[in-house]
């Protein structure tokens, strides 16, 4: 959700019979900044359509996926910038890291780590505007066939026809980019088809047991001994009984007892398995 839209009606001189056409014009800058204009032609008139005034909740549950999204096109782009380029580049995603860490006690970490993720996504689109056509095509293939694998695995469900429809959409608009030879337009389709995977994989409770696991295996790790102990314990019952919202509370909660590093690892090795 990006934001609602509407026409006030205290901003109309006048009530405006049903059927009034409305042009909407959506403008998004480099920073992925959206403004919203409403033009109504048969009074000249041109307004804000966005129905919020306030800045909308950041979902740091969604920020936690995306941070693990770019680390991946980090990787993709090593061989096409510099050394420096590439140790800056993860600095910055390291940094982004601790502040959607930190960005369920503050709000200022929540509204600054929105802000660097779209900055961040902005660099990654320039770095990978020098990628030939060809490559990204191929590119666009492989994420198709690998999204339509992982949502393959997922148990017949609304969220299911729902991620399925959404990639549909996307093969349909990468299309159309190779047909127009539109490198942008392939970028960004590319990367919605590597998120929605990502998004994929956590709809399928088998990822959030091999979280479970590999937590397990990093048992020394954790800072809080009982409250480790308690949680696994919880999810091991969860995972006997079924319990898939009880598993993911219990991994989200020794998530937050890991180190940050490790965190990242196994976030890491999630995405990882979306290729």
């Amino acid at each position: 959700m990006i934001t609602t839209l509407q026409v006030d009606g205290k901003k109309l001189p006048y009530d405006l019979p049903e059927a009034t056409e409305v042009d909407i014009t959506i403008s998004i800058d480099e920073s992925r900044t959206v403004v919203v204009e409403a033009y109504i032609p048969s009074i000249e008139l041109t307004l804000n359509a966005r129905a919020d005034t306030y800045k909308q909740n950041v979902n740091v549950a969604e920020l936690e996926k995306d941070l693990a999204v770019q680390k991946e096109r980090l990787k993709s782009i090593k061989n096409n910038v510099s050394e420096d380029e590439y140790e800056q580049l993860e600095n910055t995603i390291d940094d982004l890291g601790t502040n959607i860490k930190n960005a369920n006690l503050d709000n200022d970490d929540k509204n600054k780590a929105e802000r660097d993720m779209r900055e961040l996504k902005t660099s990654f689109d320039s770095l990978e505007q020098s990628k030939e056509l060809p490559q990204l095509k191929d590119e666009f293939n492989e994420k198709v066939e690998n999204a339509k694998e992982v949502i393959t695995e997922l148990e017949d469900s609304p969220e299911k026809s729902e991620i399925l429809a959404e990639l549909k959409v996307l093969e349909v608009e990468g299309e159309k980019a190779i047909k127009a030879n539109d490198k942008t337009m392939l970028l960004r389709v590319n990367e919605q088809i590597e998120q929605l995977t990502f998004r994929s994989v956590f709809q399928n409770p088998a990822a959030w047991v091999l979280m479970l696991n590999q937590i397990k295996e990093k048992r020394n790790e954790l800072s809080n001994q009982t409250d480790a102990n308690y949680f696994i314990d919880k999810a091991d019952k969860a995972v006997d009984d079924g319990d898939v919202e009880e598993l993911k509370r219990c991994v989200r909660n020794l998530l937050d007892l890991l180190p940050k590093e490790t965190q990242d690892e196994i976030n890491s090795s999630m995405s990882g398995i979306t290729k």
